[in-house]
């Protein structure tokens, strides 16, 4: 198979953004591993010569992998999707992809692109939905997915990716500095909660039991990036790092232990936090924290996301967080199914008066997959613009977008689409407008990175703000 081109496909351009493609950087380095006569597996998406092309699909880039299916197949290649979106709901893309691949894909992907190269049939392939034979109904292939030991697996193929552009564009210590290089990585897979705006989908893709990485493993890819890169800061994109609290320890002990010391962020709930295991964290460099409020109506977060947040703890937490030099993010929903304005008020009211260096505030969007899906899907008080469809008065390839619209409407309630605008704009003039905010407002007005950094961040709610950014036209 000498000379034959595999490319890999992350379709995200509706947004820019300085987190690399992590998943797509595992399949490359598994399949660099798995066939190490060949120096570069990756081909740009641009390349018309791949024979086979691998598109990563969450339920947000459907419209677009799907146009680059298209382009993929007219050239000749055969097109393989994964991703969250694949794994959910692979009947959706089936049409378009000659395989979809359920679940993980490290330990599936070198056999599956080697019977692609060969164009060998993959109906004996494990975890697959492929065509059906003359347009007939899909034929599954799924069984128990496989499971990566995460320690086996070799480090991400930084050296394919614009790894010195999304250093410099990295956001996620911008709390303290909107210089410091830096970039992601995750230690483990899957989360044991259950909140209704994304289980099962977690468990469908990860499994039921969280994977962890053994911190030495960890330690080693941070210091691979700090001799590669010069990244000073990494941010844990874990659903929650603090799932497992001796483990998190031990990662801290490690951390702290670091030759070339590192500063990193990272997601939690804010029922697992403590002083204590704050105060740990914090010892060995953690100077962000994200964490999933949602909503400041206590029936919203419990009834509908089944997020279970105890305000009156949060307070003093953030306090202490700030005590100790670390920065909060709060993630906040507008929109969920039956939520009122007043509701959404209270929400806005809630993030404002936080001592929270930053908040998010999405339209609530039901992804397929999720409890939540199925609730808004099985009621006939709501209007669901799926998946790989349009919000009513958006143009038919419009992908789902939670940063300026919801895909589904109440027909019994007044809040439309241009009410939740408002609310969302309101929402983050409220929050960016208080006194609490202004040193971290400064530090982005103050510097040509900073600037960049905070319209790359407002394009996703301000879309006018794009044309500012690097690259736009």
């Amino acid at each position: 198979m000498a000379g034959r081109r595999v490319a890999l496909v992350f379709p995200r351009v509706r947004y820019r953004a300085g987190d690399p493609p992590l998943g797509i950087a595992y399949l490359a380095a598994a399949l660099r591993r798995a066939r190490p006569d060949e120096h570069r597996l990756l081909a740009a998406v641009r390349s018309a010569s791949a024979d086979v092309v691998g598109v990563f699909v969450d339920s947000l880039m459907v419209p677009i992998a799907r146009r680059v299916a298209g382009v993929a197949r007219r050239s000749g290649a055969v097109v393989v999707a994964g991703g969250p979106h694949a794994s959910v709901a692979p009947e959706q893309l089936v049409p378009d992809f000659d395989a979809v691949l359920c679940g993980e894909g490290e330990l599936l992907v070198p056999d599956l692109v080697d019977r692609a190269l060969a164009r060998a049939p993959f109906g004996d392939l494990p975890n697959l939905v492929i065509p059906g034979p003359d347009g007939g109904p899909p034929i599954a292939t799924v069984t128990t997915p496989a499971r990566p030991v995460l320690d086996d697996l070799p480090f991400p193929a930084w050296d394919l990716l614009e790894m010195d552009r999304y250093v410099r564009l990295w956001p996620y210590l911008d709390c303290i500095d909107v210089s410091t290089p830096g970039t992601d990585l995750v230690g483990s897979r899957g989360c044991p909660w259950s909140c209704t705006y994304c289980q099962p989908t977690l468990r469908s893709l990860f499994g039921r039991q969280v994977r962890r990485r053994s911190p030495e493993s960890i330690v080693a890819e941070i210091e691979a990036l700090q001799n590669a890169y010069g990244v000073r800061g990494v941010f844990f994109h874990d659903d929650t790092i603090a799932a497992h609290r001796r483990w998190l320890l031990s990662l801290c002990d490690a951390l702290g232990r670091m030759e070339k010391p590192v500063l990193w962020g990272c997601n939690s709930r804010v029922d697992v936090l403590d002083e204590d295991l704050v105060d740990a964290m914090v010892t060995a460099g953690m100077r962000s924290i994200h964490l999933g409020i949602e909503s400041g109506s206590r029936r919203v977060r419990e009834d509908v996301l089944d997020k279970h947040v105890d305000v009156d703890r949060l307070v003093p937490l953030l306090e202490h967080l700030r005590r100790r030099g670390a920065h909060a993010l709060g993630f906040f929903m507008l929109g969920s199914p039956t939520e009122s304005v007043g509701e959404m008020l209270q929400t806005i009211a809630l993030a404002s008066r936080l001592r929270l260096t930053e908040a998010t505030f999405s339209l609530t969007s039901v992804l397929p997959g999720t409890r939540l899906h199925d609730r808004v899907s099985g009621d006939d008080r709501f209007v669901l613009h799926d998946g790989h469809t349009a919000v009513r008065g958006a143009p038919e390839d419009e992908p789902i977008d939670y940063y300026s619209a919801r895909n589904f409407e109440d027909r019994t309630s007044p809040v439309g689409a241009r009410t939740l605008r408002t609310l969302q704009l309101g929402a983050l003039l409220a929050f960016y407008g208080h006194p609490y905010r202004a040193d971290y407002l400064l530090r982005h007005l103050t510097s040509r990175r900073g600037l960049v950094k905070l319209a790359m961040k407002a394009a996703r709610f301000v879309k006018p703000l794009a044309r500012l950014l690097p690259g736009a036209e």
